[in-house]
């Protein structure tokens, strides 16, 4: 079955990057991408559609990455999370164990890391016995 990963980030550069890093599991049948670029495209979309996973950046133009995650939980309370962004991940344990956020990704991230984590949690590879990187408790 096709797994949806739906990335909210502003920085319009990066769906490229996204597409990129995610070719191999798109070509394969394995992986759709959602790209977008605000909030509001998102709540649109999720009208109609469920992702499996969820990749935001913490800094959006109009909304807090924090708050969008809030409101996700409203409607959707058990689909993983990813925050996304450019500063340490230590300011944001509290919120992120509210929010139930599952990995943290720092930018600028490694594609390869960042391939095998969302491979790993949609289970779309073998379990390997040991993680590329804690899931955040």
């Amino acid at each position: 079955m096709i797994k949806t990963l739906a990335i909210v980030d502003d920085e319009l550069e990066l769906e490229e990057i996204f597409s990129l890093i995610f070719e191999d599991l798109i070509s394969q049948g394995l992986l759709r991408v959602a790209f977008f670029s605000e909030a509001q495209t998102l709540w649109d979309w999720l009208e109609t559609s469920t992702p499996d996973l969820v990749i935001t950046d913490i800094g959006l133009n109009g909304i807090y990455g924090t708050e969008l995650v809030a409101r996700l939980r409203m409607k959707a309370p058990s689909i993983p999370v990813y925050f996304m962004s450019a500063h340490g991940e230590d300011r944001y344990h509290a919120v992120m164990r509210e929010l139930g956020v599952s990995r943290y990704v720092t930018k600028p991230f490694n594609a390869e890391d960042l391939l095998g984590l969302v491979e790993q949690d949609l289970q779309l590879r073998p379990m390997d016995s040991q993680e590329l990187a804690p899931r955040f408790p």
